[in-house]
């Protein structure tokens, strides 16, 4: 699997990392949450363009060395086997290949709750 750290002014503060074939994204239902999801898609809140750029590292869980607080744990659905990163639904920043139609995906934060300055994401 690819992996890349990057930094991203992200608008609205949401991240997207979901199946490159399904545009289907969660209902923001809970505000209180920092993290949302379905089969195939998880939504992150982090920090939005306005406060700055946002440190985002996606790869393989045996290639990322999170040292973060643990905000989701579960598994995505990704039917094409691809995994794309987007700031925006439709404005993609990262796709990596992923070696099966559902995945283990772990995602770690620093722990802030509204404004996660750094986001990292493991697969597997």
């Amino acid at each position: 699997m690819k992996s890349a750290s990057m930094k991203i002014a992200v608008p609205n503060g949401l991240l997207f990392v979901r199946d490159s074939g399904i545009l289907n994204i969660p209902d923001l239902d809970d505000e209180s949450a920092s993290c949302w999801s379905i089969l195939t898609c998880v939504m992150i809140l982090c920090l939005p363009d306005s406060e700055g750029e946002t440190s985002v590292t996606i790869g393989g869980s045996n290639q990322v060395k999170p040292d973060r607080k643990l905000l989701f744990e579960g598994t995505l659905e990704t039917p094409s086997r691809k995994v794309i990163l987007e700031i925006v639904p439709g404005e993609k920043v990262f796709e990596t290949r992923v070696p099966f139609a559902t995945n283990r995906i772990r995602i770690w934060t620093d722990g802030r709750h509204r404004l996660a300055k750094t986001v990292v994401i493991g697969f597997g």
